[in-house]
C-alpha cells in the first residue's frame, strides 16, 4: 500500500511545482512610478507610469491613462508611441508603439523598452486619435544600475532550480522502472 503512493510522489511534486507562480508577476501588482499626473492634452487627460520601482538598467515598462477629460471615461480609439532618449549626449532614440491592455485599474496604453545605461532620460508620450495627431506629452525619468547581487540571486535561484529538476526526474525514473531499493526487496519477496 505504501510503495504504490510512493510511486505516484513524483508525480504529486511535479503537479504542485506546475501549480505554484511562474515568478513572472503581472507588473500592475506592484506600486508603479508615475512620471506624468494628469497631464491635458487636447480633449484628454492622460497620465504616465513606469515599473519596476526604482526605474533599473533592463526591460522598462512604460504605461499611459488616457482619458476624456470632460467625462473621465478611458479613450479606447487612440494610438500611443513611447519615445526615450539618454540626456548623456547619444542621440539614440528608443521608441516603441504602445498596446492597448484592460486593466483592473481602467485601460491602458503599454510598451516596453529595453534600457542599457544608466542615467537620465528624456521621454515623451505621442497621442494620436482616429483626428489625427493630438501632440506629446514630455517626461523625464533617472535609471539607476541593477545590482549586481540581483544578479548573483537570480544565478543562484536558477542554478537550484535546475539541481531540483534533475533530481526529481532521477527519482521520477528510479520509481516508475522499478529501480527504487524499496521495490527491489518488494520484488525478492514475491
Amino acid at each position: 500500500m505504501e510503495l504504490a503512493k510512493l510511486k505516484y510522489l513524483p508525480l504529486l511534486i511535479l503537479l504542485i511545482a506546475m501549480a505554484l507562480p511562474s515568478g513572472v508577476a503581472d507588473a500592475h501588482e506592484f506600486e508603479d512610478i508615475h512620471l506624468v499626473d494628469e497631464a491635458l492634452l487636447g480633449p484628454y487627460r492622460i497620465t504616465v507610469t513606469a515599473l519596476p520601482n526604482p526605474i533599473t538598467t533592463g526591460r522598462v515598462l512604460l504605461a499611459a491613462e488616457i482619458d476624456f477629460a470632460a467625462s473621465q471615461i478611458p479613450a479606447t480609439d487612440c494610438e500611443v508611441q513611447f519615445q526615450v532618449v539618454s540626456t548623456s549626449g547619444e542621440s539614440h532614440v528608443l521608441q516603441v508603439d504602445a498596446v492597448s491592455r484592460t486593466t483592473s485599474t481602467g485601460y491602458q496604453y503599454e510598451g516596453e523598452i529595453q534600457i542599457e545605461d544608466a542615467g537620465s532620460y528624456k521621454g515623451s508620450v505621442l497621442v494620436t486619435d482616429s483626428s489625427g495627431p493630438i501632440g506629446q506629452i514630455p517626461f523625464q525619468m533617472d535609471v539607476a544600475e541593477v545590482s549586481p547581487w540581483v544578479k548573483v540571486i537570480v544565478i543562484g535561484m536558477l542554478i537550484q532550480g535546475a539541481i531540483f529538476g534533475l533530481w526529481l526526474l532521477k527519482n521520477v525514473y528510479r520509481v516508475w522502472f522499478g529501480k527504487h531499493p524499496q521495490f527491489k526487496q518488494q520484488s525478492l519477496l514475491s
